[in-house]
């Protein structure tokens, strides 16, 4: 982690990290909604579980709200799907209704969500 931190420093102002560009990259296909500060993308993936990717284009920190009704995920009423936080390797567990999630500038994240 502190070798990751150090080579971010090193990046000029305005870029995104490698593995951000990657990540949009491998989501360049996927659903995309544009909230004011940030963006996600949405892609089913296996075994009916979704990839959600979350992007700050931005040069501050922001907080991108998650509203599972506002996703095109088919969820069962009163069902709260389970989150993983693959960029983390961090199990979120059920979460209801949906979250906001805080992003560093120019960061991303990959979420697995199971309904």
């Amino acid at each position: 982690m502190i070798l990751a931190s150090a080579l971010l420093a090193f990046l000029p102002a305005g870029q995104p990290p490698p593995e951000c560009d990657s990540l949009r990259d491998r989501m360049r296909d996927a659903e995309v909604r544009r909230q004011l500060q940030g963006e996600i993308r949405i892609k089913p993936a296996a075994r009916g579980q979704w990839d959600l990717a979350l992007f700050n284009d931005l040069e501050r920190v922001i907080s991108i709200d998650v509203v599972w009704k506002e996703l095109p995920m088919r969820l069962k009423r009163g069902w709260s799907p389970h989150v993983r936080d693959v960029s983390k390797g961090e199990d979120r567990g059920r979460v209801h209704g949906g979250f906001a999630e805080r992003l560093e500038p120019r960061g991303c994240v990959l979420l697995r969500v199971r309904p």
